[in-house]
């Protein structure tokens, strides 16, 4: 018998000779109902956050190396330290007279929202004097939880009949208490409610013919899937002390920053940060980012690409363990899930086309193609029992 090469033999160690076909084995019950079951359960499974973290903690390092870009529509008119103690006597709540006094301060810059992220849940805003404007005014609405459930606090001191512009100021954290997205609604009471920043943006799209604007959503449909990415860009918004606006003539008269701008008035003094993959955040700055956000909406991959994607992708996986031999086609599906897992965070963080639901789907398609192996390679080391003679 003549002896194999030294080629043909470094060449087995890698790649199986004499396989079936690729195509029979695509064609085996198991892996057919795994395929099956993984498309079907796939998008259920990916909610796990331990399949979530790793796509999530790579979107965090191309989030923090992502220039940042000049908000275009947003700016906010702070209350730092130094107005808190000035104007507002370092009382908390705010005196309502004189916040409605800077308040009238602002819209005489005409802007096109003005936007009041202040809590004014107190009594003592029960009475106060709202503005009549031509732009509306957007009032934060706190909530807290109870028993797992959100509750909204007042607004406007509890009144009898609710202004019209509010939302939800809530920011939702992630299991490892970093905010990611800020939702478009929030479920309270059975129904959804609108965000502060969705209650922003619709009420900046009602009196404008902004061609950027986003289409008009269902209260009633499923706020999980209303949820946006804030940090898809890193916006640096244009931040005007309040006392550049209270004190007459600090502002140029012919170069108005606010004017038909989203105006978002917000309290820089006390402890209002919180933790994003860029570091701590202020809050009202998060509501500044997801308005932004709404105006340059990332992609969204179609249900049938995606399902097409697993397809293939499972495809592939199934000829590698076809094609090598076990512990190389390990390696090469660990080294395949590494890429992959970062490949598709950067176009989660870019254009959004990619869900995590491919990781458990992989997976799931790995674990079969390694009962197959053992199976081929117990049927390989059976041999025919011969009687002793």
């Amino acid at each position: 018998m003549p002896k194999r090469s030294p080629a043909s033999n470094w060449k087995n160690r890698f790649i199986y000779a004499n396989r079936k076909s690729f195509i029979h084995e695509l064609l085996h019950w198991r892996f057919l109902l795994t395929l099956t079951a993984l498309l079907t359960l796939s998008s259920w499974l990916s909610h796990f956050w331990i399949l979530q973290y790793a796509g999530l903690a790579s979107m965090d390092v191309f989030a923090t190396v992502q220039p940042t870009q000049v908000a275009e529509r947003s700016r906010i008119v702070s209350i730092g330290e130094q107005e808190y103690e000035t104007y507002f006597d370092a009382r908390s709540p705010l005196e309502p007279q004189k916040l409605v006094w800077a308040i009238g301060k602002i819209l005489e810059l005409q802007p096109a929202v003005l936007a009041v992220d202040i809590d004014t849940s107190p009594s003592q805003y029960l009475h106060m004097a709202v503005p009549e404007t031509k732009a509306p005014i957007v009032w934060a609405r706190d909530a807290r939880a109870v028993g797992g459930e959100l509750r909204p606090k007042a607004v406007l001191g509890n009144r009898d009949v609710d202004p019209p512009h509010w939302g939800l100021a809530v920011l939702p954290y992630s299991l490892d208490w970093t905010v990611r997205t800020y939702p478009r609604m929030f479920r309270v009471g059975g129904r959804n409610w609108s965000s502060f920043h969705w209650a922003i943006v619709m009420a900046y799209c009602s009196g404008n013919s902004d061609p950027q604007c986003p289409p008009k959503t269902d209260t009633e449909m499923d706020a999980g899937e209303l949820s946006v990415p804030t940090f898809h860009h890193r916006y640096q918004i244009p931040n005007i002390p309040l006392a550049d606006i209270l004190v007459q003539g600090s502002l140029p008269p012919d170069n108005n920053p606010v004017r038909n701008k989203i105006v978002l008035l917000g309290g820089y003094y006390g402890s209002d940060e919180h933790p994003t993959p860029f570091g701590p955040v202020r809050g009202v700055e998060l509501i500044a980012t997801a308005v932004e956000s709404e105006f340059e909406p990332q992609g969204q991959m179609q249900n049938l690409t995606k399902y097409g994607l697993k397809i293939v992708l499972a495809l592939l996986i199934a000829w590698l363990h076809h094609t090598l031999r076990p512990r190389y086609a390990l390696l090469a599906t660990l080294l395949f899930l590494g890429s992959l897992i970062l490949a598709g965070s950067y176009i989660a963080f870019r254009v959004s086309a990619y869900r995590a639901d491919f990781m458990p789907f992989l997976i799931g398609i790995w674990i079969e193609q390694q009962f197959e192996s053992t199976e081929r390679a117990h049927q390989s080391q059976k041999r025919p029992l011969h009687r002793a003679e």
